[in-house]
């Protein structure tokens, strides 16, 4: 859907925020699939979105399968959206108040096999102190320590 507040939007986002054509691109894409969704389950216009539609787009986006980062960046191209309609005096209140981004995934670190962590002291050998840290942490890469440059 390309409603006529989308495209005020978009003129609004190109005109006056100079933003980049694969921003403006993106921008459309997520709002449009968002406008989309809501018209799919009830014949109402963008301005007339509730809160309620936004968290039962947000289950709909979870059970496609796609990623919290994915989800904050549509729900971020959405209140920026709706904080422009409030802007204009279009809607009186946005739906994504109180709408929360999901959480970051945390990623546990990568670690070394057993392989890996018996080859490091042979690759060191016969190198002074500081070039055996340089290796052994160069290859592996140690927390906290900068890699040799």
């Amino acid at each position: 859907m390309t409603g006529a507040p989308l495209k005020d939007f978009m003129g609004h986002l190109q005109a006056e925020r100079h933003v980049s054509r694969y921003t403006a691109r993106n921008y459309s894409r997520d709002i449009g699939e968002f406008l989309s969704f809501i018209q799919q389950r009830e014949i109402v216009p963008a301005e007339a979105a509730t809160r309620e539609m936004v968290r039962e787009y947000l289950v709909w986006l979870s059970q496609r399968g796609i990623v919290r980062a994915s989800i904050a960046r549509k729900l971020s191209a959405l209140r920026t959206f709706y904080r422009y309609l409030k802007q204009e005096g279009r809607v009186e209140s946005s739906p994504m108040s109180l709408v929360a981004s999901p959480k970051k995934e945390k990623r546990l670190p990568g670690f070394l096999s057993s392989n890996e962590v018996s080859c490091q002291p042979a690759a060191t050998r016969g190198a002074g102190v500081g070039q055996r840290r340089q290796g052994a942490c160069g290859a592996a890469g140690c927390p906290g320590r900068p890699r040799p440059g």
